[in-house]
């Protein structure tokens, strides 16, 4: 009975591994997780006043599935 759990066990792992890599290659293909692409980079931030209120660094990570936004105020 232990045999079959640990078979089982190591089936449904495997299944779960595919199933997460196949959505990873799907997130490069797929044109919408492109739509914010315009967002990264570097930026100064500034008020309305025109003063510096931070610095926002926006990268991309995960092959491309994520985007990550560090700010910085001032």
């Amino acid at each position: 009975m232990k045999t079959i759990i640990t078979i089982m066990s190591i089936l449904f792992a495997n299944l779960f591994l595919n199933s997460a890599m196949g959505q990873n290659q799907s997130c490069t293909s797929n044109e919408h997780f492109n739509d914010f692409d315009f967002w990264v980079g570097n930026w100064d931030v500034f008020d309305l006043a025109g003063n510096q209120v931070g610095t926002n660094n926006i990268e991309k990570h995960e092959a491309g599935c994520l985007i990550m936004e560090t700010w910085a105020g001032a």
